[in-house]
């Protein structure tokens, strides 16, 4: 129970438990505490003006290039603004910057701005500007990014409509620590010291899984030719009337060869239909059909396939069971292949070998994908992954309002390399070894972080 003279501000559970419990763990602390407003000089949502790919224009800051106290940069889009909007937006170094929406992991993960070149950043991010003489904007990230800090944005953070959002006035409220500027800066070392420390080792896991497409093709025997350079000529094609009037005529995929040089394989190239019992796309569910609560079923969508090619759980949408109507027929199968069929072009294809034990489903942006003894499973996903990252399926893919896709019949006509199956076995295999030093590669650089995290907190309530 709890008494009526308690609830200040907010009536929700989470946030009358979750804070009383933030507020008892601060006893421990020696440092003064000050609210967020008392050392920032600003706070600002970001421009809501619609950024593309293509590279015209300022790059600008989303929220998928944001990390926990560090940026990723793998994925940019720019953006047009008058110079005088340019002004309102622009990062400078030192800024912070909070993610207002995500899932509730992730929501008002933070990081500050360390770089020169002229940047703005994107509305679902604010920026707090803070007085550095009295807290350095390294420290406040690195107590937020705590699980003390994460305790306090879980509670003051609300969930609406599937989503988890904190706005800039409840920012402004964040109850930090303000020692002195002496520990503030052994703290902002600590932190400096630890994100380079995992950045370094992230990056050779990186590199090791780089490298499995060189590996994969050499084992398919394929030298790939030297790519052309990109004119105007080399995007030109010759085509027949009868082509024109039987088949596609978009000009990336008339542009030979569409598979790269991977056609040259020592090994037979074959449609993909031939080897598969099915393919079968999940379900879309609406709003209606969503389940806010932990207890519904997880509905495997293309995000969560990660970077890595692994599926990844840190964002999801769970359903209704009595939403699904025929619950068996669309539960993933172990063994399974689940294929990205709908995605920007860069992105159509990825894809992820199922072989979790608790009911799963799928969106209708996923296809999924049952292998005949002729082909084996992991190895078809490494095809899948060497195809979207050699640009492949960019080509291969049918392109409409602003989305891409390959539908059942275009996968079926694919054609992939086919080794016997037992050396289809030995490549997914080795493959598979490289994948699992990687992750254990990038569990110890998050380990390390994790540990370095314990150690600010211990540092800050001391």
């Amino acid at each position: 129970m709890l008494q009526r003279g308690k609830l200040v501000t907010r009536w929700d559970p989470n946030y009358v438990f979750l804070f009383d419990k933030f507020i008892r763990a601060l006893k421990e602390c020696k440092a003064p505490l000050v609210k967020l407003r008392r050392v920032a000089t600003f706070i600002q949502y970001g421009s809501s003006s619609l950024a593309t790919k293509t590279p015209v224009g300022l790059p600008i800051v989303r929220m998928n290039n944001l990390k926990d106290d560090d940026w990723n940069f793998n994925d940019i889009k720019y953006i047009l603004l008058p110079k005088k909007e340019q002004q309102t937006w622009t990062l400078n170094k030192g800024d912070i910057l909070f993610n207002r929406t995500n899932s509730k992991e992730l929501v008002g993960k933070c990081a500050v701005w360390s770089r020169n070149d002229k940047w703005v950043f994107a509305s679902y991010l604010i920026r707090v500007v803070l007085d550095g003489n009295k807290m350095l904007p390294e420290f406040a990230t690195a107590f937020l990014s705590t699980k003390l800090g994460r305790m306090q944005i879980d509670a003051v953070s609300r969930q609406i409509a599937g989503m988890t959002n904190i706005n800039s006035e409840e920012i402004r409220a964040f109850i930090l620590p303000c020692p002195k500027i002496g520990i503030q800066k052994q703290v902002k070392d600590l932190i400096t010291e630890a994100v380079e420390k995992r950045k370094k080792t992230e990056q050779q896991a990186a590199a090791l899984l780089a490298s499995i497409d060189d590996f994969l093709l050499s084992g398919l025997g394929v030298v790939l030719p030297r790519q052309d350079d990109e004119t105007i000529q080399s995007r030109m094609f010759k085509t027949n009337w009868q082509k024109v009037t039987s088949g596609r005529i978009d000009a990336l995929y008339n542009q030979a060869p569409i598979y790269g040089g991977i056609e040259n394989t020592h090994y037979p190239f074959v449609p993909l239909g031939i080897h598969t019992q099915y393919m079968q796309p999940g379900f879309a569910a609406g709003r209606s059909d969503q389940d806010e609560t932990a207890a519904g079923w997880i509905q495997i969508r293309p995000t969560n396939i990660g970077e890595n090619r692994d599926l990844v759980f840190e964002k999801t949408i769970r359903i209704l069971p009595n939403s699904i109507k025929n619950s068996e027929r669309e539960k993933i199968k172990d063994g399974e292949v689940l294929f990205n069929n709908t995605n920007s072009q860069e992105l159509v294809g990825k894809s992820a070998y199922f072989n979790l034990e608790r009911p799963f489903f799928c969106s209708n942006h996923i296809t999924r994908i049952c292998s005949k003894p002729t082909l084996h499973p992991v190895f078809l996903t490494h095809i899948f992954n060497l195809y979207q990252r050699r640009r492949v399926f960019y080509k291969y893919c049918i392109n409409w309002n602003n989305q891409s896709g390959i539908n059942n019949d275009l996968l079926r006509r694919l054609h992939i390399p086919l080794p016997p199956i037992e050396k289809q076995k030995q490549i997914a295999a080795e493959i598979e070894q490289i994948r699992q030093q990687a992750r254990f590669m990038f569990a110890e650089a998050l380990n390390q972080f994790e540990a370095t995290k314990k150690e600010i907190e211990k540092l800050i309530l001391s």
